[in-house]
């Protein structure tokens, strides 16, 4: 009996427990709400700026990731908030000066010497 209750007890605080670790991660907005938000989207074309004016609004982070995981889906975004398939700058290697291939000389390439034919 006593086990039992333990084990129940048990369940019931890793229930809340994992509840309480992801009640932030997203929560249910309305269309029509969402659709400002990508009108704005479409407006100013950065993740940072809706962001910003979620938070100025008091909305919860549940809330903006709801907005930010839709806004991905829609636009095909990174977790940066960059659309998919954008060139970006890449970063600038510094090369080692490459070795000549090849024989020949310095001022250019020589004929090779082979005996004459003769016929």
């Amino acid at each position: 009996m006593k086990t039992e209750r333990l084990l129940i007890a048990a369940i019931l605080l890793a229930t809340l427990a994992g509840c309480s670790l992801y009640r932030n991660d997203r929560a249910y907005i309305w269309d029509s709400e969402y659709q400002k938000m990508r009108d704005l989207y479409d407006q100013c074309g950065s993740v940072a700026v809706i962001e910003e004016v979620l938070r100025d609004h008091r909305w919860t982070r549940a809330q903006i990731n709801e907005v930010r995981y839709r806004l991905a889906q829609d636009y095909s975004l990174d977790e940066k908030g960059m659309p998919r398939g954008i060139d970006r700058e890449r970063p600038v290697v510094k090369t080692q000066p490459r070795a000549k291939l090849g024989a020949g000389s310095s001022r250019g390439m020589s004929q090779p010497v082979t005996s004459p034919v003769y016929y």
